[in-house]
């Protein structure tokens, strides 16, 4: 997830208005810290955030009874830079209302 950047990117691609849910993942403390920071800087509303601090790679999201349970996602997308733009060019042409970031 990083510091958020991608995510905020991303809805900001979107219509004005269109309602929108943030979704994350960070392992690093700090950065999970600053991304939390960031979306609440940029008006995200905490109600929209749904940002974990674990390791994408090594564990499922489980929900908060400790329970994996299945999701789905409008889109998912993941900091490789030569394919943001891609990301982004998708997104303005579809109606999206919750976002991943991995």
């Amino acid at each position: 997830m990083g510091s958020g950047f991608l995510l905020l990117t991303v809805g900001q691609e979107l219509p004005k208005g269109t309602p929108m849910k943030y979704f994350g993942q960070e392992l690093n403390i700090t950065t999970y810290n600053l991304a939390r920071m960031n979306l609440m800087m940029h008006s995200v509303s905490y109600n929209n955030m749904v940002l974990n601090n674990a390791d994408t790679l090594e564990s499922d999201w489980s929900d908060a009874k400790g329970i994996d349970n299945p999701r789905s996602f409008d889109a998912v997308v993941a900091i490789i830079f030569s394919l943001l733009e891609y990301c982004i060019h998708s997104i303005r042409y579809r109606s999206l209302s919750t976002i991943q970031c991995m």
